[in-house]
């Protein structure tokens, strides 16, 4: 058998691939930084508030581009739970949006739940959460702890709380009147790191997952590995 070669670590020798800027984790702290410390927020405000009315549009005038495009219409009107904190085991919060056929909503129906963990802002790709809803799906929208919304609550550090907390998240859905025995997962980059992170030993909470560009084992870059 052949020996593994040891590689001497060293942290100082550590590149990130990419200096993501501190405003994208946290909104505090932007008033140094001109411009961007009001037009950021208010790209996210206006996101926020413009998607709702833009799935209306899509609904009515959007069947050829839906065609076009491969997206189903809308079926059903949407109910948006917004800003849950979700509390961890250890006291940290995830502000959580809930996304949920009205039909669902007001028979306490059962649904499949769809699942996404970010970090970059849940509320920029709320259209998202309306559309898959539209379609009957429960739609689970979560700031990471730490980032955005939950910065607040917790304390960011990469995949170290990931897995714990994409778990204790699963284990929650499964509390919920809607719950139907199946939790679907979805997305990419970051996104996709959330799903992989519970791809195991999972007590078979996960029906499905949809990762894609992502990976657990390169955030970071070595130089020599």
């Amino acid at each position: 058998m052949q020996k593994r070669k040891k590689r001497n670590f060293k942290p100082d020798k550590v590149e990130f691939a990419l200096n993501m800027p501190k405003f994208i984790f946290n909104y505090k702290g932007m008033e140094k930084m001109g411009l961007m410390s009001w037009n950021l927020p208010i790209m996210v405000y206006f996101m926020d508030f413009i998607q709702k009315p833009a799935l209306k549009i899509f609904k009515y005038l959007g069947g050829p581009l839906g065609r076009l495009l491969g997206a189903k219409k809308p079926r059903n009107e949407v109910i948006r739970l917004k800003e849950y904190l979700l509390e961890k085991n250890d006291g940290a919060k995830e502000c959580t949006d809930i996304y949920l056929p009205k039909k669902i909503y007001k028979n306490k129906g059962k649904a499949s739940t769809l699942l996404v963990r970010l970090p970059y802002g849940k509320d920029m790709i709320c259209m998202l959460g309306y559309y898959f809803a539209s379609l009957g799906y429960v739609t689970v929208f979560q700031d990471i702890r730490g980032t955005t919304n939950s910065s607040e609550h917790g304390t960011f550090a990469l995949t170290y709380y990931m897995r714990k907390d994409g778990m204790e998240t699963l284990e929650w859905i499964t509390e919920r009147f809607w719950y139907n025995g199946k939790i679907g997962t979805w997305g990419a980059s970051f996104f996709g790191m959330s799903q992989l992170s519970i791809s195991f030993d999972n007590n078979g909470l996960v029906t499905c997952m949809n990762p894609a560009i992502c990976s657990l084992t390169s955030p970071v870059y070595q130089r020599g590995g």
